[in-house]
């Protein structure tokens, strides 16, 4: 995803004042619906690039927690030196199952240098027509978060399955309202969104349990709610195999769009190669899913 970054992260400052994080069409949940916020009470003594291995740790242990099937990454992409070799990325990926069927493919990308460190996430759905899409991105420097941007996003969905999805987000966007921001939301990366989307930026250390906090509890969220057998709605057998068409072709679109808009494509390609990074994207992290 990579909402927005400089091409070298290594060399960022982040005079970067406080603002609320941006959301956007937050309204009071009705009370069955509430989630309490809960602040976090503890004092981060890790650095970021640790606290940000305990997320990619944690998201591990979530996978093998709810027997997500791991899946073989090619070589080319599971592990790749940057040109400068101040960076190194590593891909992992999982197949989510219920009733002996693949539901949703899981694509983690975890980059660290010396003074940066990112992770990007996705939850791309089978059924995109029943099923929304997880994403998360969290980019870091030295011991501040330069951007986070968590949601639960719709590119396939509709009707009472979008409202679903809004309703079950929008505690999570209020609880985390209060993490700085100091600009709105890149379009491309809210378009597909109900609007309960988390947006923060330079966030310093002292916010780095809340923004695990953040993630977990979207990641959470769409674990419990959405990953279900059967999914959110199941169309008519008659409409069934066009719209499962229809969807597939949406959610590969939203794909290629997040691709080809998200800054993230020149920033890999300054650190990876620009052939090595296009074939990164189209054929591991924005490949479409295939049961």
């Amino acid at each position: 995803m990579f909402p927005t970054f400089p091409f070298d992260l290594s060399l960022c400052s982040f005079l970067v004042p406080t603002f609320p994080a941006a959301i956007s069409n937050v309204v009071p949940a009705p009370a069955a619906k509430q989630v309490a916020a809960v602040e976090s009470t503890n004092v981060v003594t890790e650095s970021l690039a640790e606290v940000y291995r305990t997320i990619a740790t944690a998201t591990r242990r979530r996978m093998s927690a709810m027997q997500a099937i791991p899946t073989p990454v090619a070589s080319a992409f599971a592990t790749r030196g940057s040109l400068n070799s101040k960076f190194t990325l590593t891909a992992d990926a999982w197949r989510i199952t219920a009733a002996r069927r693949t539901i949703a493919e899981v694509r983690f990308v975890k980059i660290d240098g010396a003074k940066s460190n990112i992770i990007n996430a996705w939850i791309f759905p089978l059924a995109p027509a029943q099923t929304p899409v997880f994403a998360a991105e969290l980019i870091g420097v030295n011991d501040v978060t330069r951007v986070a941007f968590i949601d639960i996003q719709t590119p396939a969905l509709s009707g009472q399955a979008a409202v679903r999805v809004k309703s079950m987000t929008r505690p999570l966007a209020q609880r985390y309202a209060t993490l700085p921001c100091d600009e709105p939301a890149p379009g491309w990366a809210t378009c597909e969104s109900t609007g309960n989307f988390t947006y923060a930026r330079g966030a310093s250390n002292a916010d780095l349990q809340r923004i695990s906090d953040c993630y977990f509890d979207y990641l959470d969220c769409y674990i419990d709610h959405f990953m279900e057998s059967p999914p959110l709605a199941t169309p008519p057998a008659t409409d069934s195999g066009q719209m499962a068409r229809t969807a597939a072709e949406q959610l590969h679109s939203y794909q290629l769009h997040h691709m080809e808009h998200s800054p993230g494509k020149k920033f890999l390609g300054n650190l990876f190669g620009n052939d090595w990074t296009h074939q990164f994207m189209t054929d591991f992290l924005f490949a479409e899913t295939k049961e």
